[in-house]
């Protein structure tokens, strides 16, 4: 899943850990936007739902 947003730009750092379903991705919301981040994990075959 973490290759799913490392390209994308403004994207800074994800925080995810081994045996949980919850993680956190930290960006630049001046060069991409919480839905393209939602999106590029959707497409890697991954659910979202935003908090």
């Amino acid at each position: 899943m973490s290759g799913a947003v490392k390209s994308l730009e403004g994207f800074e750092s994800i925080a995810i850990t081994q045996g949980e379903k919850d993680f956190s991705v930290t960006f630049d919301p001046s060069a991409c936007s919480a839905e393209e981040i939602m999106a590029a994990i959707e497409a890697a075959g991954e659910k979202v739902s935003p908090n």
